[in-house]
């Protein structure tokens, strides 16, 4: 967000079945540098290839070293219409094999 990473966001990619994708959402967590994998029904890894919607939830700040004193993160400070994909102007084009895709999120 404003080119620093989220941590601990919940990221949910949702098919855009208005460009001709169908199929399952996937959702994931971002660590706290940010990255994050998706996961499908049933624990499947990935997304279903083609253009998705995608939201952005902050669930709080973690702390980037477990619990043993180390910093916390940034407070993710997302927009709330990035909470709903019907507001959401976040997409994402999945491609066959691994994808690295970044999302910029513009900030409060």
């Amino acid at each position: 967000m404003g080119g620093n990473p989220v941590a601990n966001a919940e990221i949910t990619f949702y098919p855009d079945n208005a460009k001709g994708t169908t199929g399952p959402a996937s959702y994931g967590t971002t660590d706290t540098s940010g990255k994050f994998t998706l996961t499908g029904p049933g624990g499947a890894n990935g997304a279903v290839i083609g253009s998705h919607k995608v939201t952005v939830i902050c669930q709080g700040a973690v702390s980037s070293d477990s619990g043993s004193g180390g910093e916390a993160a940034p407070p993710c400070n997302v927009p709330t219409k990035y909470s709903d994909a019907r507001e959401s102007d976040l997409t994402a084009d999945v491609k066959e094999g691994e994808n690295n895709l970044t999302l910029e999120v513009p900030g409060k």
